[in-house]
């Protein structure tokens, strides 16, 4: 996994889609590795697991619960500072808009209407800034929720990885 220094630009969404696919992805490759690990190890065990079988049995349920609540966990503390700054942006957006539509409307000449113009549209760009940075914040916002599970199953497919090369030394 990436350290932080080596993370994404924070304002190019199309770099924070493409880590979150690769991330994505990586996770998937670690789960199928570790299913088909467990599921060969249940089927070996049968009817009558080891000690080490019950072990790893048991850590399934509980690392799954674990990386659901952390997941969870992560979202909501997301959620709750992006709906904040969303709802702030949004209104410092609509009334920047308004004020500017407010100057325009009340131009005694031609080139005040000219100067107040632009101004409008230079307040209605930067809104449109502002929605584009949607992308990016639900790319972070998957990127938060993804980061326990991607850990836990990536963690699983390295320990499992060694568990089975030891084994096969014997």
């Amino acid at each position: 996994m990436p350290s932080n220094a080596l993370r994404p630009a924070m304002f190019d969404p199309f770099v924070l889609w493409a880590d979150l696919a690769l991330r994505t992805t990586e996770m998937l490759v670690a789960s199928g590795q570790v299913i088909g690990t467990r599921v060969g190890r249940i089927t070996r065990a049968g009817g009558n697991p080891s000690a080490r079988d019950i072990k790893e049995f048991t850590l399934m349920g509980s690392e799954k619960v674990k990386a659901a609540t952390q997941s969870a966990l992560a979202v909501a503390t997301r959620l709750q500072s992006a709906n904040y700054q969303l709802m702030a942006r949004g209104w410092q957006q609509w009334l920047a808009n308004v004020g500017a539509m407010g100057a325009l409307a009340s131009s005694r000449t031609f080139g005040e209407a000219l100067s107040r113009q632009s101004r409008l549209f230079h307040s209605l760009a930067r809104s449109g800034h502002t929605h584009s940075r949607l992308s990016g914040d639900t790319a972070r916002l998957l990127s938060a929720a993804l980061a326990p599970v991607h850990g836990a199953a990536t963690a699983n497919a390295r320990r499992l990885a060694r568990t089975r090369t030891a084994f096969s030394k014997r």
